[in-house]
């Protein structure tokens, strides 16, 4: 929502309000997404501007710079974070080669770099348009929503080829990562790698994940005289 090669983020502001609409972006190691509400009667108007947004995106230098602030000074906040570096060698060792042994939050160094051309060349090679997946829910005519957004779309660029990950090594036997801190406090990080998404015992790992960790599960129940503060299960 901070602008397009045709609309400004006021304009996009703008036309938001006058449809009744909102949006709203998230992202975590698997995904990046948008999310936007507005009224039945407005739709097709609605998917336009969905659709400039994902399209076209500008990237004003001056929202990157803003947003590289915000992010520099949680990076500093946490420096000295002991739950933060335990999370950080536990993501390493697990992950050797994988991008998600990478920090989410990002250092200062790559941070530093990060500029409108990077994220515009990133946005374009890693999130095509053929690896969308789009749900609708409301009153609509789904036949109708389709046919609007393949007319939409038909212009989107192909997808480069994506780059093959390395495999990750197997290990032997345990894996322990020490890293002292002048703090007094000691945090432990005790884990196994998942299954991939598409592996067929992935939702049974689920299952039990959340028959486990979930509030008033089995692990929680077995810990109940522990201090809440002293554990956490993801």
């Amino acid at each position: 929502d901070r602008g397009t090669r045709t609309r400004s983020a006021p304009a996009i502001a703008s036309e938001l309000q006058a449809i009744g609409g909102s949006f709203s972006g998230f992202a975590d190691g698997n995904h990046l997404a948008l999310q936007t509400q507005f009224l039945p009667r407005d739709w097709a108007r609605g998917l336009d501007l969905v659709a400039d947004c994902l399209l076209h995106p500008s990237f004003p230098a001056e929202a990157i710079d803003a947003q590289r602030r915000v992010l520099l000074d949680r990076v500093r906040l946490a420096g000295d974070d002991p739950a933060r570096a335990a999370r950080q060698l536990f993501r390493e060792a697990l992950w050797p080669q994988h991008p998600f042994r990478l920090d989410p939050l990002g250092s200062a160094e790559a941070l530093a770099t990060l500029g409108r051309i990077r994220l515009l060349d990133h946005y374009r090679r890693r999130y095509p348009v053929s690896q969308l997946v789009l749900t609708v829910v409301g009153d609509v005519d789904p036949g109708r929503i389709v046919a609007t957004l393949t007319a939409l779309f038909s212009d989107a660029a192909s997808p480069a080829p994506s780059a093959e990950l390395p495999p990750e090594p197997a290990h032997a036997e345990p894996v322990a990562v020490f890293r002292t801190a002048g703090r007094d406090v000691a945090e432990v990080m005790l884990g196994y790698p998942g299954a991939p998404a598409r592996d067929p015992d992935r939702l049974a790992a689920e299952v039990l994940a959340e028959i486990l960790s979930a509030e008033g599960g089995r692990l929680k129940s077995a810990l109940g005289g522990a201090s809440p503060l002293a554990y956490r299960v993801e």
